[in-house]
């Protein structure tokens, strides 16, 4: 909803009009919007790092495609008339609908597969020859 918000008010392009037109855009900028883009996006990936740890870690391997899909639709939120302010609309980016597509497929791979040596190599020990 930020990344949203933040492609109508660069639209928009004057913070007077953007008052008038969304009464919450008297109290952004591009800053306080960017800001809470990156909190927003920091705080998703900490919280599926968490659930991933604790439930299915070979999802640690589909991080990238996630990073790609929100770099992809951060971008799309620079574009003029982007499909950011109308979300009913992102089906029609291509660059994006790919990188969710592989990136669903992935995890969806990623949860029925077991990677043994992946538990391995981020198991906590104290010597690499405990077992």
């Amino acid at each position: 909803m930020a990344i949203k918000r933040f492609a109508e008010f660069r639209e928009i392009n004057d913070p007077a009009v953007a008052g008038a037109y969304r009464k919450s855009f008297r109290h952004y900028n591009e800053r306080r919007l960017l800001t809470s883009i990156l909190f927003y996006g920091s705080a998703a990936m900490l919280f599926l790092g968490a659930f991933t740890m604790r439930y299915r870690l070979e999802l640690l391997l589909a991080y990238p495609l996630v990073a790609l899909v929100m770099a992809i639709y951060f971008n799309i939120a620079f574009q003029e008339n982007s499909a950011a302010q109308a979300p009913e609309t992102l089906h029609r980016e291509p660059r994006l609908m790919a990188a969710v597509a592989a990136c669903t497929l992935a995890a969806g791979i990623l949860c029925f597969v077991d990677l043994p040596w992946l538990h391995r190599l981020v198991s906590p020990s104290l010597s690499p020859h405990l077992p």
